[in-house]
């Protein structure tokens, strides 16, 4: 779910994330990449979204106001169902199987 109020994560410190506790856009258009091509995500707040994987160890993010961070997507740092990371609550996966909303 995205929320822009943002949070530090409780799992991954700030060498895995740079997606952390800050103000981001209420409404924006994220851009990520993954190996499966380019994603264009629309969000406002509250909204759910999934994000098209496979993974890089780091998987960063655009936003429209010229902002951009990263969070950690491999295996060796946890993504943890009501972590959240920056503007990004995950709501399912673990730290193999990654879906944000």
């Amino acid at each position: 779910m995205y929320k822009s109020d943002g949070k530090t994560s409780n799992y991954q410190d700030s060498k895995f994330a740079t997606c952390r506790e800050r103000t981001y856009p209420t409404s924006a258009t994220i851009v990520t990449t993954t190996k499966h091509g380019r994603q264009e995500i629309p969000v406002v707040d509250g909204s759910h979204f999934e994000i098209i994987g496979q993974f890089d160890a780091a998987t960063g993010f655009i936003f429209g106001d010229g902002y951009d961070c990263f969070i950690h997507t491999s295996c060796s740092v946890p993504l943890v169902a009501g972590d959240q990371i920056g503007p990004f609550v995950v709501v399912a996966g673990n730290e193999c199987n990654l879906e944000i909303a």
